[in-house]
């Protein structure tokens, strides 16, 4: 700054350049390069993060509307197998008292083995279920211990919004 005020005020043309300042002054371009650079990489970076991040909202709306619609169907099917079985049992109710003929006892047969390969889902949350006036047949489960965990969290998660905003729980 000196030389420049001298140079200034003396009329002399300042030839004379500080090497000291001259390596100042490069280190100070070659860090803006360097910043404009690393920059213009993370505001690709970002660009790409609000992308996946897009994607990822996206996805977890499709897994929550698809799990919802594999809910109801499986609602929906069971509300069906009750119905009907309530209305065999009525049908049963009113014909005369016959013996089981062997068609029948085959069918009884192959409902017990379905039921024997049906799986169990786990003791706690069965028992959680239980006492919160869910029956274990009416639960749809994949077989998966995992997953029938899961879903067993979300029936109960569900029953208790349901209790705390008011809603009657039929299931």
């Amino acid at each position: 700054m000196q030389m420049a005020a001298q140079g200034v005020i003396g009329n002399q043309p300042n030839t004379e350049s500080d090497p000291v300042e001259e390596r100042l002054r490069n280190q100070i371009e070659e860090e803006k390069k360097h910043y404009k650079s690393t920059f213009e990489r993370l505001k690709g970076l970002k660009t790409e993060i609000e992308h996946l991040q897009h994607l990822l909202q996206k996805s977890k709306i499709k897994l929550q509307k698809d799990f919802q619609d594999w809910w109801n169907q499986e609602a929906a099917r069971l509300q069906q197998n009750q119905c009907s079985e309530s209305t065999r049992a009525g049908r049963s109710q009113d014909n005369s008292p016959r013996p089981p003929s062997s068609s029948s006892r085959h069918d009884h047969h192959i409902n017990n083995q379905d039921r024997a390969h049906q799986p169990t889902p786990p003791t706690r949350e069965l028992r959680a279920l239980s006492s919160a006036g869910l029956a274990s047949t009416s639960i749809p489960l994949t077989g998966d211990q995992q997953t029938d965990a899961d879903i067993l969290a979300f029936i109960k998660a569900r029953q208790n919004l349901l209790t705390r905003t008011g809603i009657s729980f039929t299931h």
